[in-house]
């Protein structure tokens, strides 16, 4: 049996990506959210746009890249055209990437930028603990992970999805 150290050695390496890969979906990341940013400036129910999920935390497995931009609204927005807004925001601001409606708790945008999946992803801009959709934990939990987690801790959750 092979010591457990020397296994987690030879497997690591395989949990991180290239530098190159690392641009690489940096880019696509910078274009994705640079469309929603700009699409989201002229409504005034949005407060922020930010990224989300293992492209933000640094935890994305190699090959198994995708990007979660979160459209963070106001809370006094209601349920209707909180749903709206998610189906809307994503279609429009990637229409060139052949959207695609997605659903969970409530709807969210798919798309795919030179084979990476962007997630266009509502949820409102609430204190924590105040949740009004589920989606609501997820910057929370984004912002937690960054900042306790350095490149050591990143590189063990990685290995641990591996």
């Amino acid at each position: 049996m092979p010591d457990p150290s020397t296994l987690i050695s030879k497997v690591l390496p395989l949990c991180e990506p290239t530098q190159s890969e690392e641009r690489r979906i940096a880019e696509v990341a910078k274009q994705a959210k640079a469309l929603v940013d700009n699409y989201v400036a002229r409504l005034d129910d949005v407060v922020h746009v930010v990224f989300g999920g293992s492209f933000a935390k640094g935890t994305w497995l190699p090959h198994h890249a995708d990007i979660d931009i979160f459209v963070k609204i106001k809370p006094s927005v209601g349920v209707e055209k909180f749903e709206e807004m998610g189906r809307n925001i994503g279609s429009e601001a990637l229409k060139n990437f052949s959207p695609k409606l997605r659903y969970s708790d409530h709807p969210y945008v798919e798309v795919f930028v030179n084979n990476v999946r962007v997630n266009v992803v509502p949820c409102y801009d609430v204190q924590q603990g105040k949740w009004q959709s589920a989606a609501d934990r997820s910057p929370f939990h984004t912002h937690y992970i960054s900042s306790h987690f350095d490149n050591e801790k990143r590189r063990q959750a990685r290995l641990l999805k591996k």
